[in-house]
């Protein structure tokens, strides 16, 4: 997955169906002991994770919140939130993913 692809998507999808942007809260959780974080190919250790959840408001629908899950940075977890949000508006009826 590229970096700020789900996030991207997300805001693409609002902006053509004219919904308002959605809202990110991140939450950084501290631990003494390392994280293994693995990703992909991608192997990162870490004492910091962070969590993101995504609040997406659609007219005449409601409000859809999501938490992603955790990762390293909080980028990431942004992105992690944005594409959990995509699958569920896909479970929803309100948009279609295809392979790209």
């Amino acid at each position: 997955m590229k970096k700020g692809g789900p996030r991207s998507s997300l805001y693409d999808l609002c902006k053509r169906l004219q919904w308002p942007m959605p809202t990110f809260q991140s939450t950084e959780h501290k631990s003494r002991t390392p994280i293994e974080f693995v990703e992909g190919s991608d192997r990162r250790t870490g004492f910091n994770s962070f969590v993101s959840k995504i609040s997406l408001t659609i007219p005449d629908f409601g409000i859809i919140d999501v938490s992603g899950d955790p990762k390293a940075d909080k980028k990431s977890s942004f992105d992690s939130a944005a594409l959990l949000m995509l699958y569920r508006l896909q479970q929803e009826g309100k948009l279609i993913i295809g392979d790209a």
